[in-house]
Parts: C-alpha cells; sequence; structure tokens
C-alpha cells in the first residue's frame, strides 16, 4: 500500500523523491541531504515490549539510516512530537535519553522539533539533515554488478515474532535479549555508509522494507532486473529456532524481514570485493555477495528452486508485520 501512494504522487508531482534523502545542492559544494521519518503508536511500535528510551533510540535510527543509505554524513535531526495528554517530564525525559543514546556516539545534534497533544498514542516525526561530497542513488545500477548486503538479516522480524507472542521457541535469556533488541533498537549503518561512499558504488539502500522488496526499488529506479541466491543471505544468530516455529525456511524469514538497516549495494565485481575487504578491515562489519543485477526478470532462487515474489514480501509499514 505504502508503495502504491508514492507511485500516486510521483505522477502527479514528477520531481517527488525517489531516493532514500531529498539532495539539495550545498553552499560550498557537496549536497545536503535532507529526510524525515515517523514512528506511529500501535503500527511502528507496541508499548507493551518497547520502553520510551527504545521508541526514541529507534525513531532517530530509522531516519539516520536514510542518509547512511546514500553514503552521507549525519549532521542533526529535529523530533516533532505527538504525545496523549498524561505524558509526563520524565516520560519525555526517557524517550529523549533513547534520542541521546543513539546521537551521541556519532555526535549528532538535536536541533529542536515541536511537541503537541495527541489522543491517538504516540507519534514522532523525526527529520534528519546530513551532507555527501556526491550521494549514492537507487538508480545507478547496471547489468552485471554485483549485489552486496551488510551484517546479517532477519533478526529484527524474528524478534518482533517473539515479542509479540506470534512464536514460541525456547532461547537462553541473553539469545532472546539480542534477537528483542534487534528488532527495538536496529541501529543505522552510518560509519560504512560513509565508507562506502569513497568507492565506486552504484546504487545502494538501507533495508528498510525488507531484502526483496528494498531490491525491487533499485530494480524499479535503475530499470533493471536481478537474480539472488538466497541461501547466500548471512542469518541473524536464532532466526533459524523462530523460522521453524513459523514453519519456513529462516531465509525466506531474512528475506522478509526489515527494520534491518543494513545497507544493501551494488557495484563492479572488483569494486565490491574490495567494499568487503575495506568493511571488514575498517569496520570489523562483514558483508555478502547474494547475486547479480540483470536486464529483466526479478529472481529469487532457494537451493536452485524459484521462489515465488509473494512469499517474499510481508513488512508492511501500515499494520504490524506479519511472517
Amino acid at each position: 500500500m505504502e508503495f502504491e501512494f508514492i507511485k500516486s504522487i510521483r505522477k502527479r508531482f514528477p520531481d517527488f523523491i525517489g531516493d532514500d534523502c531529498a539532495v539539495i545542492d550545498a553552499p560550498h559544494g557537496g549536497k545536503l541531504l535532507v529526510t524525515t521519518d515517523e514512528m506511529v503508536e500501535n503500527v511502528h511500535f507496541d508499548r507493551e515490549y518497547f520502553s520510551l528510551a527504545d521508541i526514541g533510540y529507534k525513531s532517530v535510527s530509522a531516519a539516520s539510516s536514510d542518509i547512511a543509505a546514500m553514503g552521507g554524513e549525519v549532521l542533526g535531526a529535529l523530533f516533532s512530537l505527538s504525545l496523549p495528554q498524561n505524558f509526563s517530564k520524565s516520560d519525555v525525559a526517557q524517550l529523549y535519553d533513547g534520542i541521546g543514546e543513539f546521537c551521541n556516539p556519532f555526535g549528532i545534534k538535536i536541533l529542536g522539533g515541536n511537541i503537541t497533544r495527541s489522543d491517538c498514542g504516540i507519534h514522532i516525526v523525526t527529520t534528519v539533515l546530513g551532507r555527501a561530497k556526491k550521494p549514492i542513488l537507487r538508480s545507478g545500477a547496471s547489468v552485471g554488478d554485483s549485489i552486496i548486503v551488510t551484517g546479517a538479516l532477519g533478526g529484527s522480524l524474528a524478534g518482533f515474532l517473539l515479542l509479540s507472542g506470534r512464536a514460541e521457541a525456547e532461547f537462553s535469556s541473553a539469545k532472546r535479549k539480542m534477537l528483542s533488541l534487534r528488532h527495538k533498537r536496529p541501529r543505522a549503518r552510518i560509519e560504512a555508509g560513509k565508507l562506502l561512499a569513497k568507492l565506486k558504488i552504484s546504487s545502494m539502500l538501507d533495508i528498510s522494507d525488507g531484502l526483496f522488496s528494498d531490491l525491487s526499488h533499485i530494480a524499479d529506479e535503475s530499470q533493471i532486473g536481478f537474480s539472488i541466491e538466497l541461501e547466500k543471505i548471512p542469518l541473524f544468530s536464532g532466526i533459524d529456532t523462530v523460522a521453524d516455529a513459523m514453519k519456513i525456511s529462516p531465509y525466506i524469514l531474512a528475506a522478509k524481514s526489515g527494520e534491518e538497516y543494513e545497507l544493501l549495494f551494488t557495484a563492479r565485481e572488483s569494486v565490491a570485493k574490495q567494499a568487503q575487504k575495506m568493511l571488514v578491515e575498517t569496520l570489523n562489519l562483514s558483508s555478502a555477495i547474494i547475486g547479480r543485477i540483470s536486464s529483466e526478470k526479478r529472481i529469487a532462487t532457494l537451493d536452485g528452486k524459484e521462489i515465488l515474489q509473494n512469499e517474499l514480501l510481508g513488512w508492511e509499514h501500515f499494520s504490524k508485520p506479519s511472517a
């Protein structure tokens, strides 16, 4: 539904943004990046298992991830808060504790915002400003490019399924906490994005809607196809147990999982291997080549068998995600 709304707007306004951020010429060279994101109670989070600090952290991580997806540096953030009438000063402080936990290590400035009353739960709109010498767009992928993903996938959806009670699986308290945090506090790959911007990366975005869905966004903007092998997706530790409980392949669960904020990018094979080496040596961040850009069809296989696209979609921001 979300993407159909975006397509309808672009028909009316051809300049409507197709990338992760709006790109504006900066006064002294380079580009200013501007993005906005929102978190709505009972759509993006449930206060039964999200603390106020978790909500604050995820709200700014989600928006900052858009800057990371274009290889940019995050400069500052503004927050427009719609809060229930019974919200206290202590509640606001806890919300900003989480915001600070994300922002402070990166030196991201909290620039201001707005606060108003809400009659339908917590609603946060986060605007993040960044800059990049040459932003990496979604539209540069070419036939023959390798498709690469950072980190490991599936943890956010697995964490959600555990937290919401939709999956029952036996875990140690440490493992359950790790999966829960992957859903509640996914970390934007800001440093990785800036590092990749130094290379000839042809296209990039962050995994917020799910690997297959986000790769389709690159295909739409670059007007190409792709072929990926799902068994090459690095799996977040523990998701195989959750996948067994849900009676699906862990690789399909990983391909469906959104709000991971790992980076999905394309590059010529030699550049892809250089990127992998730099990510490990500089940030101790692993990555994997999972497929190639092709001319037309969009194909995903698992152990040589083609998987239908509708089996790989499922992260919908207008409702709670389902497996």
